[in-house]
């Protein structure tokens, strides 16, 4: 019987959560897709993944920008011709952006956020599902009813996506819609396709010095974050995520405060909402516009 390798496209693979998952999977026998927008960075990591695998397996890096549909197809028709199956599909790219809706400069960034974290996440699934529904029908026509080859999608999501947090309106909306993009379409394709949605805390990860928003916008926010030791690390959320992905998770946020927090808010919501003014900055903000006529440098802090 021939042995079939299985093959994981990683989406935002050139840094942070991305890249580490990347590490961790090459451990395994996989065939491992890097796709991301800086391809320098993904050829130095196919590199040194390659001299660390003891499987010879195979890495290939292809160039994706996740705010442009036909990039997104791109990425799915060269690893269906190159493999010719995905069996995990990680959808990690994506971006951040800090500040008090009102205060906002430009608009454009939250299109943007919209375009890269939600419209990113959609084409390329819409793109990958039909080769990963025919993948499973195949396999349960050869009586292969293992779940555990049940072919999956892996998002990378966020606790801002269960949670509206200040100071991260157009990021909450992308997250939000994920979410429940997500969610729904679980309960449509669930016979053929494992779905995995992964809401973290912040990480310690370059995603937020890579954040959009014009650099004086930035001045005005103080991360409490900034304390490194204060975040989880790449290392704790990879671990989490790993184990939820293997054990085929419908569903986790993660730290347990966090899921606590979005399973009260409905029941206690003036109460959660509290401690997340607090721990998000909103306490300040809400200082900052009392005081606005006073002092119109108010730095607003974020614990988050």
């Amino acid at each position: 019987m021939t042995t079939i390798t299985p093959c994981f496209i990683i989406t935002g693979a050139s840094s942070g959560i991305g890249e580490k998952l990347a590490k961790i999977y090459s451990e395994r026998n996989i065939n491992i897709v890097l796709a991301a927008r800086s391809t320098d960075k993904l050829n130095k990591l196919a590199l040194e993944l390659k001299s660390i695998n003891k499987f010879s397996n195979k890495y290939l890096v292809v160039s994706y920008d996740a705010s442009k549909e036909s990039d997104c197809k791109n990425l799915i028709e060269i690893v269906i011709k190159q493999f010719g199956r995905i069996d995990l599909l990680l959808l990690c790219a994506g971006v951040s952006y800090h500040n008090s809706f009102k205060d906002t400069t430009d608009l454009n960034v939250y299109r943007q956020m919209m375009d890269i974290n939600y419209f990113g996440y959609m084409y390329t699934t819409y793109y990958a599902l039909p080769y990963m529904i025919k993948q499973q029908q195949k396999q349960s026509t050869n009586n292969n009813n293992n779940s555990n080859n049940k072919p999956q999608i892996a998002v990378i999501s966020s606790i801002s996506g269960a949670l509206g947090l200040p100071l991260r309106a157009g990021y909450c909306a992308s997250k939000f819609a994920v979410n429940g993009f997500f969610q729904a379409l679980r309960l449509e394709v669930q016979s053929y396709v494992d779905i995995t949605l992964l809401l973290p805390t912040t990480v310690n990860t370059p995603m937020r010095s890579h954040s959009l928003g014009d650099p004086n916008e930035k001045k005005l926010i103080h991360f409490h974050g900034e304390d490194d030791s204060k975040k989880m690390t790449i290392d704790q959320c990879c671990e989490i995520v790993i184990a939820a992905i293997d054990g085929r998770k419908k569903k986790v946020a993660f730290p347990f405060s966090n899921f606590l927090a979005s399973v009260l808010h409905p029941i206690f919501p003036n109460y959660i909402d509290k401690i997340l003014l607090k721990k998000a900055g909103g306490t300040n903000l809400i200082n900052s516009n009392s005081n606005s006529n006073n002092n119109n440098n108010n730095t607003l802090k974020s614990k988050l």
